[in-house]
């Protein structure tokens, strides 16, 4: 297994996909669309960065739901400002995962913006 480009390289670690592949494969489901893991815990199929990418739809106590949007926004203001990601194999899907976080969450957190913490103490 090779990643599909050798830009890609960086971000492939062979010896964890070789296991992943190999003695730790019965431990997987691989989840094709949304699923729901636990009881109002989702996943939410995105595309977009990558063909595969996901976010987490998390319920909270108050009964709202919150967006962990993985890598197909990275910054709030990918959010905000509909910027799209600078890295996505898909910009329709990128744009169409923002728009959809936006109908079905009450907060959506992008996973690298450096102002989470002043966000969401």
């Amino acid at each position: 297994m090779r990643p599909p480009h050798p830009w890609f390289a960086a971000f492939y670690n062979a010896q964890i996909v070789k296991r992943l592949d190999g003695d730790l494969r019965s431990r997987l489901e691989l989840i094709d669309g949304d699923a729901e893991i636990l009881p109002g815990l989702r996943l939410i199929w995105t595309g977009g960065h990558t063909p595969g990418s996901q976010a987490v739809y998390l319920p909270t106590s108050l009964g709202r739901t919150t967006c962990l949007t993985g890598d197909v926004c990275i910054l709030q203001r990918h959010v905000t400002e509909d910027m799209p990601i600078g890295v996505f194999s898909n910009l329709v899907e990128v744009y169409q995962a923002v728009a959809r976080f936006r109908r079905e969450a009450d907060a959506i957190v992008p996973n690298h913006d450096p102002l989470l913490e002043q966000q969401f103490p």
